[in-house]
């Protein structure tokens, strides 16, 4: 079971619990911070952290608050199946990665185009190594 962050972060932005997190397993949007529960190590550190008391262990979520416990896990999943790929005319719309090099190569249909050589999370502390958003999935 991981932990789960809940309705009361919406808004907060303090990332106290962030800081907190051993092994980095928040991911964040404009509104609030996810918890992935697939690398949450149920420690509750981030608990002890945090300012509007909005984490809970998975099990003691309020009932009022349990869409959240499947909003965590749909959040982390959704910058690994976005389709969107984050060109230099692109932003990635989760803002989730940044490019930080691009080089020409000739597409099939011999145009110049640019294709993103290095890919970088755009906050280290919420995806520190993220091989999957490299290369590879371009």
């Amino acid at each position: 079971m991981a932990m789960v962050v809940t309705q009361p972060c919406i808004g907060c932005k303090d990332k106290a619990c962030l800081a907190a997190c051993p092994v980095e397993c928040f991911h964040e949007d404009e509104t609030m911070v996810y918890i992935d529960p697939d690398e949450c190590i149920d420690c509750g550190a981030c608990v002890r952290e945090c300012p509007t008391e909005a984490i809970f262990h998975e099990d003691d979520v309020p009932e009022q608050w349990h869409r959240f416990i499947e909003l965590n896990a749909t959040k982390i999943k959704e910058c690994l199946n976005c389709s969107r790929v984050a060109y230099p005319s692109h932003a990635c719309p989760r803002t989730v990665i940044s490019i930080v090099a691009t080089a020409p190569y000739l597409s099939a249909a011999d145009q110049s185009v640019y294709r993103p050589t290095e890919i970088i999370p755009a906050t280290p502390l919420i995806l520190r190594d993220a091989p999957h958003l490299r290369h590879s999935a371009f």
